[in-house]
């Protein structure tokens, strides 16, 4: 049977998975695959709890109050020291609904169901997934709910022999089924991006790891003599995996399986003191760096989270990354010399333990969840700027139809049926508002409607969205209603993130433009005035946000607000004429079509753009906020073109 002593070579094997893991969360271009430093993990605790869950099940000594006594000490204190520090930051620093999603998160870690709430919501490898600080929970979660399930199964296992036939071909039936259900789901565009997070995915991670501790004997005493070779292989190709499996590649699934088995190689190899690889292993720095593992895997996002959200660049400079690595260090160190250690030890039953280490401090922040999100993230510490955040951030009231056909999704004024109509992606959400105040200018009523990735084309040549990238799944839905619709309005106003289709590969791009010209064509044919709104200039998203934030927190004049202000007007996106210079060329092509310049062709914002009478008028870096709109669309009634305004005589 394994022993299950103390073994120094794997706190190395933990160093190289913590290490591959903090280098790709600063600069993944340098190890591409450093992300698989989470899957090594789960091979390590499948290996090192199932060696003492097998090993007390087959004594008849397995207790579960004794076993979640230590899963709770070891993992519980240190992570709620780190969850309480990132509430403090959050609550000086981030912004209300920030901080309302933050207080989510929260919640979800404390139930044990962190890597649900981020599948729901986030793509792993997505660019807005580094400011969320609490995002690498979702491991510790699948970790935990294995271990609510794993020590059952075995104890079912019991009676006909964990180690027979029976049981045998049972357990590798499960590692191989969540393997194949992984790759199964990753390439199945509904599952992909949860298929990251979720348990039944990386079960056959763990099983690699439980699988080896409970077969150890028999395995070790086929290889013995292999040892240093084993060891070797399974250094090179764990290496080999950080270098070439990257964010792009289908993952989990099989190849998932590469990194679990070199690790599984590693942990049999170098367990022999006479092996190079057990020697580099035990050496003193990789074997501090394994001891403070946990803590700088907790500590190193949320570190990183935090300052990408308040001021760090994409990427992060060369300082800010030296910075952050002096940081997560003291943190982990601190952690795991005053929590981690001094709590391993304590001496009290399961009562104790669980009252102490989980029901109060999930009892408090359940507490701070609820007075954060009943009150909306708790803007009275900002006073009298709480209002500008409102409005700077608010993208469309309750009554437009984006994302959602809730009401009637009308716009403007007057009793006459709609004449006129409204539609696309989300940039066509941001013009509701400005063409709500244009409408009652004109005494017009629009029917107005939008989606998220869903450019304004027809169903028309058998077009589908749905078989095309960069539509979401319910567009076809909307562009099916629009299509049987359209013929009921005199006037169409179409409007889009033209940038998105044309700047892609050429294949995506000449099909958009093949499908836009058909869209074009066929409403010019049936007599249908047609405006097409022009892109609004873009600036970068993270510019934005961290102006914004720091003129929240700091207070417009504060040198440092004026620092990343100008940071934030210098990342204007200057290529976006070109592309709607494309769309205008287009349109020009087809009778009864107009191209509309509001903010291009508007002195009166020329030297105030993206701001208005000092206010800001985006919600991001490519949005108008509801502000925004309205007010553009007062200010461009007064020079709104002929050719516009003539479209609305009917």
């Amino acid at each position: 049977m394994l022993k299950t002593g103390y073994r120094k070579d794997i706190d190395g094997l933990r160093a190289i998975a913590v290490l591959s893991v903090v280098i790709f969360h600063i600069y993944h271009s340098l190890l591409p695959g450093g992300f698989l430093g989470v899957d090594v993990f789960f091979v390590i605790s499948g290996f090192l709890i199932t060696s003492t869950i097998y090993k007390e099940i087959d004594r008849g000594e397995f207790s579960f109050a004794t076993f979640y006594v230590r899963r709770i000490k070891r993992i519980l204190p240190a992570f709620y020291v780190l969850c309480a520090a990132v509430i403090i930051a959050g609550y000086l620093f981030f912004i209300p609904g920030d901080f309302v999603a933050l207080l989510e998160s929260v919640k979800a870690c404390f139930l044990f169901v962190a890597n649900f709430f981020f599948a729901s919501r986030y793509d792993y490898f997505a660019s807005n997934i580094n400011e969320i600080p609490l995002l690498h929970a979702w491991s510790l979660a699948v970790e935990e709910q294995f271990y609510f399930i794993w020590p059952v199964v075995l104890i079912l296992l019991k009676p006909i022999k964990i180690k027979s036939k029976a049981s045998t071909c049972f357990m590798i039936l499960l590692l191989l089924a969540s393997f194949i259900f992984a790759e199964f789901c990753v390439r199945m565009e509904i599952w992909e991006k949860a298929a990251y997070y979720l348990l039944p995915t990386r079960a056959g991670e763990l099983l690699v790891g439980a699988l080896l501790a409970i077969y150890w004997e028999q395995i070790v005493e086929k290889v013995d003599a292999y040892a240093g070779q084993l060891a070797t292989l399974g250094i090179v190709v764990l290496f080999a995996c950080f270098f070439l499996i990257d964010e792009l590649m289908p993952f989990p699934g099989f190849n998932a399986l590469w990194p679990c088995l070199a690790t599984a190689c590693i942990l049999i190899g170098a367990r022999k003191s006479d092996t190079w690889v057990y020697k580099w292993l035990t050496s003193a720095p990789m074997v501090y760096v394994g001891l403070i593992s946990y803590s700088l895997y907790l500590w190193h996002w949320p570190v990183l989270a935090v300052g990408r959200y308040l001021f760090f660049s994409e990427p992060i400079s060369i300082l800010q990354a030296a910075f952050s690595i002096a940081m997560m260090w003291l943190l982990a160190h601190l952690s795991w010399k005053y929590i981690e250690t001094p709590t391993r030890h304590v001496k009290w039953n399961f009562a104790k333990v669980s009252t102490a280490f989980w029901i109060i401090p999930t009892a408090l922040a359940l507490s701070i969840w609820f007075v954060v999100t009943e009150t909306e993230g708790l803007p009275h510490r900002y006073g009298e700027r709480a209002s500008f955040i409102e409005q700077d951030t608010t993208f469309l009231s309750p009554g437009y139809c984006h994302e959602n056909a809730e009401g009637d999704c009308l716009i403007g004024s007057g009793d006459d049926p709609a004449k006129v109509l409204l539609w696309g992606d989300s940039n066509a959400g941001h013009y509701m508002p400005f063409w709500d105040k244009l409408a009652e200018k004109l005494g017009i009523v629009i029917f107005a409607q939008s989606a998220d990735l869903c450019t304004p084309v027809l169903d028309v040549n058998g077009f589908k969205p749905s078989e095309e990238k960069h539509f979401s799944p319910h567009c076809e839905g909307l562009i099916k209603d629009i299509t049987e619709t359209v013929g009921d309005y005199q006037v169409v106003i179409m409007a889009g993130a033209w940038s998105e289709r044309l700047k892609g590969l050429k294949a995506d791009r000449d099909l958009f433009l093949k499908q836009f010209e058909a869209t074009l064509k066929f409403l010019s044919e049936n007599n249908k005035k047609v405006i097409v709104m022009e892109q609004i200039p873009i600036y970068s998203h993270q510019a934005y946000y961290q102006f914004m934030r720091m003129n929240y927190d700091f207070g417009e004049s504060s040198s440092l607000v004026g620092t990343f202000k100008n940071k934030f007007l210098e990342s204007k996106a200057a290529k976006i004429q070109k592309y709607n210079a494309v769309i205008e060329k287009i349109s020009k092509n087809y009778k009864h079509v107009h191209f509309y310049r509001p903010i291009s062709q508007s002195k009166k914002l020329k030297d105030q753009m993206p701001f208005y009478q000092g206010h800001l008028m985006y919600k991001d870096g490519t949005h108008l906020n509801e502000f925004g709109s309205k007010h553009l669309g007062e200010i461009s009634f007064e020079t709104l073109p002929k050719e516009i305004k003539a479209s609305f005589k009917f």
